[in-house]
């Protein structure tokens, strides 16, 4: 099938279309008409609008294919080309003390209720990593 014969059934597509909502508003009255053409030229056919037939139409082929009744062509193509980040790889290596102070406070910093610690503290923790005692105890 060529381009122009596919454009070609499309636009009878469209038309097939509002000729069909404009014959029953008629059956309503010419007000009706009138509003019901507005509606198609404003919102049917308007390229930008979100109630686009062909937009609609793709994001319900998209929403059937994914089973996510929220997707859009849209949202789905970002997923495609921006997949989540793995995990990181959890090192082989035997993992030393101070590699897990330091993953426990990263993970105290994402806490909301995260205090930095005083001057004092850290003082505390780098005699600590030192090797050396508490002399406050």
């Amino acid at each position: 099938m060529k381009a122009i014969d596919a454009f070609k059934l499309a636009g009878l597509a469209v038309a097939g279309y509002a000729a069909y909502r404009l014959f029953t508003a008629a059956k309503d009255g010419a007000e009706k008409v009138g509003q019901v053409a507005r509606e198609i030229v404003m919102e049917d056919l308007n390229p930008a609008s979100d109630k686009n037939i062909v937009y609609g139409a793709v994001n319900k082929v998209t929403q059937a294919a994914t089973g996510n009744t929220v997707d859009t062509f849209g949202t789905w193509l970002y997923g495609v080309f921006n997949p989540e980040k793995p995990e990181p790889v959890i090192p082989l290596s035997p993992v030393t003390q101070e590699q897990k102070d330091l993953a426990k406070f990263e993970q105290a910093k994402q806490n909301i209720n995260y205090v930095e610690p005083s001057l004092f503290d850290k003082f505390l923790m780098n005699l600590n990593k030192a090797g050396l005692s508490n002399p406050f105890k």
